[in-house]
This record gives structure tokens, C-alpha cells and sequence, in this order.
């Protein structure tokens, strides 16, 4: 034998695909961990067919820092947006379900779409994408559940306006369905309205933008649950609807049934929310004033960062145990699942913890014992995000 895909075989370890040395055993190294600004998406599995692999090969490559401010994952492929401090929009797919080829460059590389700088917000959901440019709303990916708001259940295989009569400063997607706030303190939204989830007065689906029914003019802010939504007001406190059976909603709200809303969840009289975050099945976590993270639902999924198991249905627990100087939160769950829930959090120096019960391969893959614990994973991180508990990334 000469010669393997044209590379003489004495020179084996040159030819794509053979990992393996003259003397045995593996010649490749995993890639270190992100901890001094780069960026990095990883994943999580047993790569089965190589024994010699760990998990630790799950670990991406490291990408230099691009300087993004927000950026966001979708729940069912491994596609990721990112928006960086000059208004640019980025984005990292290795799965061309709903992207154009035509737009699209699908190879796990961060490429800019287009040349604009007025993008300013970015939403990841089930099987969709939502921007803010220009304050302007867009859609990309599959309408199926009314989420694009424009009256139709079309795919996009390319950002399209659903939306430009308001000026819009906020867009977050939820379990099927979309939240939007405008430069006025607005709030719209549009989908399946599980359980009174759109904050609409309705458990029907809403096929265009509509005002959600308090019209309220001081929000500032929208997260999404399982079946339910938060609504943050310029005041610090926090509203809700939808799905309670786990006591997510807040302390103002008593017992578990799902709540037409929204309604007072977190009154600003002994604490004040500075930033609301996306829910799991199980719990809720929003960061109040002090930077201490405020819990409410139940703890069997080790979504606390405090690593208690202990509930607090509609609680707003400040979880002093966890410390403070949290700045991010986030939950991989787009898809209304009730199992295997992880989360990631980011505090104000930098370092960056994964924890829950979905955790235990990630733990692995960054060279920790594996738990299902909040443990650090990172430092000098500034932005993260999770999808699913197969995908992450942090820089």
C-alpha cells in the first residue's frame, strides 16, 4: 500500500480521518476550555465508536472573541445567532433544517449575515427564530404554531418583517409562541395560548400581534415558562400567566392553578427584580436588585444554582446560598419539556456554572466529576447559552 487519499502511508497520521500513531493510541488532543474571552460551543455524548475519545473531544474549537453582547440557541438544531456590540448579526450552524442555502453558510464557522448594524435584539425558539432591527421585528424558520404573528403558519428559510407598524425594542420566543415590547412599554404576543400562557384572556391561538389584555405601558421585559409567560415592568415588579402547577409564578400568587394573567407575581415592596429569565417545567429564577438570584417552584431538578433540592411553590426564595453578582441565567428548554432540565448562569466576574439534572455528561465534558450539582465550568465568560442538554456556548 503507497499511498491513502494521496498521502504516502508512511505518513499516516497526515491522512483525514486516521487518528491513530505507528506506536498506538491517540494522537489528538482535546480542545482546552474557554476561559479567557474566547468562544466556544460545545456538546454533550458518548462518542461511542472510539473507546479512546472521550468526552472531553465534545468541547468545540475555540474562536476568537468576536465581541457579542447577546447571543441565542435554538432548541432543535445546532444553530446558534449571536449579535455583536456594533449592530452586526452573526450566526453558527452546523444543521440547514430552516436555513436557505442561498443566505446561509452551514460548516460550523461564525459568519456575518449581510452588512447591516441595526440589529439589537436576538430569540431562539423551538423551530424558529426571532430579531429586533431597526425596530422592526423579523422571523426566520417554521410558523407552524403562529409565532411569526403575520397571520400564517409559512416556513422562512430567511429573515422576513412580520411586524413594522411599532417601534420594537424587545422579542422573545417561548413555547410556541412569541412576546414582543415596544419602544412605548408594550406588550404583544402572538401563538398557541396554552393555559392562558399569551397573557391574552384566552386559551385559543392568536394568529397576529395582539395586546396583551391589561394595557399595561411600563414593561420592559418578557420571559416564557412551561405554558406561561413573565412580563417585567420599568417598576421592578414581575407579572404572570399561565401554567402554575409547580409554583413558578411568584409570591403573590397563591396555590398552583394556572393563572389567566397576567398578574402580580413579585411586588417591588420588599424586593426588587432587576432582570427576568426563562423558566423550567419545575421552577422560576429572576435576579433582584442585590444580585441574588429569587427562586420559586419546586427543587427536584437541581435548577438552583444553591444546589438544594428543597421547594418554595411560588417562594421568591433569594437563594443566598448561590452568593450574589449574577448577572445571566438561563434554562435549556424551549420545547416545553419536563425532563432532564439544565441550566447556565454567569456572575459579574466572569465565572460561568452549569448545573441540573441534565448536566451530569457536561460536567465530563469540562473536566468535572460527573454531578448533577452547579459547579463552574469557566471564567472570564461574559455571555452564554444553552440549548437543549446536548449544546452550549459561552465567551
Amino acid at each position: 500500500m503507497g499511498e491513502i487519499s494521496g498521502v504516502p502511508a508512511a505518513d499516516i497520521n497526515n491522512v483525514d480521518g486516521f487518528f491513530t500513531t505507528q506506536g498506538g493510541g491517540s494522537s489528538i488532543t482535546a480542545n482546552p476550555i474557554a476561559n479567557s474571552g474566547e468562544l466556544q460551543i460545545s456538546g454533550a455524548g458518548v462518542i461511542w465508536s472510539n473507546p479512546d475519545v472521550g468526552v472531553e473531544f465534545n468541547r468545540g474549537q475555540l474562536f476568537a472573541n468576536h465581541g457579542f453582547v447577546k447571543i441565542q440557541a435554538s432548541y432543535n438544531q445546532a444553530q446558534f445567532f449571536a449579535i455583536k456590540n456594533d449592530g452586526t448579526l452573526w450566526y453558527w450552524a452546523q444543521s440547514v433544517t430552516n436555513l436557505s442555502g442561498q443566505f446561509f453558510t452551514v460548516d460550523s464557522q461564525w459568519h456575518q449575515y449581510g452588512v447591516d448594524t441595526d440589529w439589537t435584539d436576538i430569540t431562539g425558539g423551538q423551530v424558529s427564530w426571532g430579531a429586533v432591527k431597526g425596530g422592526v421585528l423579523y422571523f426566520l424558520g417554521s410558523g407552524t404554531y403562529r409565532q411569526a404573528g403575520n397571520g400564517t403558519t409559512s416556513n422562512y428559510g430567511n429573515w422576513v418583517v412580520v411586524e413594522n407598524t411599532k417601534t420594537w425594542v424587545r422579542y422573545q420566543m417561548g413555547y410556541r409562541m412569541s412576546i414582543a415590547i415596544t419602544n412605548t412599554g408594550e406588550a404583544w404576543s402572538t401563538g398557541y395560548g396554552y393555559e392562558y400562557q399569551t397573557g391574552l384572556n384566552t386559551t385559543g391561538t392568536i394568529n397576529v400581534w395582539t395586546r396583551e389584555k391589561t394595557l399595561a405601558s411600563d414593561w420592559v421585559d418578557a420571559a416564557y415558562g412551561y405554558r406561561c409567560g413573565f412580563w417585567h415592568k420599568s417598576n421592578g415588579e414581575v407579572w404572570f400567566s399561565g401554567n402554575n402547577s409547580n409554583g413558578v409564578a411568584g409570591p403573590q400568587v397563591s396555590g398552583t392553578a394556572s393563572q389567566n394573567g397576567p398578574v402580580l407575581a413579585h411586588a417591588n415592596t420588599t424586593y426588587v427584580i432587576q432582570k427576568i429569565f426563562n423558566a423550567f417545567y419545575s421552577s422560576s429564577i429572576h435576579l433582584d436588585s442585590t444580585g441574588y438570584l429569587r427562586f420559586s417552584g419546586t427543587g427536584n431538578n437541581r435548577t438552583r444554582p444553591d444546589n438544594s433540592t428543597g421547594n418554595a411553590v411560588n417562594g421568591g426564595l433569594q437563594l443566598t446560598g448561590a452568593g450574589n453578582l449574577w448577572t445571566h441565567y438561563e434554562v435549556g428548554d424551549h420545547s416545553g419539556s419536563t425532563s432532564s432540565p439544565m441550566g447556565i448562569a454567569v456572575k459579574s466576574d466572569g465565572e460561568c456554572w452549569i448545573g441540573g439534572t441534565g448536566t451530569t455528561t457536561f460536567h465530563q465534558v469540562y473536566g468535572l466529576t460527573p454531578a448533577q450539582t452547579w459547579n463552574k465550568i469557566a471564567d472570564n465568560v461574559t455571555i452564554a447559552t444553552i440549548a437543549r442538554s446536548s449544546r452550549i456556548a459561552h465567551g
